[in-house]
């Protein structure tokens, strides 16, 4: 493809740019997905308190079968750390962009 031809290209469907409306609703629905991650955490601790079966039963989800009663809690708590940090370091980024480009698009 020589030079020539691609400044000839044209789009078939030309892209529209964004409204003000749009780009603060797509910054916002950033923002709340990054912050899924936090909200879930929360829920889960508040479960502890309200609903102690379901927090049963998601602690269960993190414990490895065979694993001696002891040892169970360090290697369920250790998992669920790590599932946090990284969700909740994938969600911050997600919500800062958001409220970045909410903030850039006033």
């Amino acid at each position: 493809m020589c030079a020539a031809s691609a400044a000839q290209w044209h789009y078939v469907i030309r892209q529209m740019a964004q409204t003000i409306l749009q780009r603060r609703v797509l910054s916002l629905a950033l923002f709340g997905v990054g912050m899924l991650p936090f909200v879930g955490a929360a829920a889960w601790v508040a479960c502890a308190f309200v609903m102690p079966t379901v927090y049963r039963g998601v602690f269960d989800l993190f414990v490895p079968p065979g694993v001696d009663a002891p040892d169970n809690w360090a290697i369920a708590l250790t998992r669920m750390m790590h599932l946090f940090l990284v969700s909740g370091g994938i969600g911050l980024v997600l919500s800062s962009v958001g409220l970045w480009r909410y903030w850039r698009a006033g």
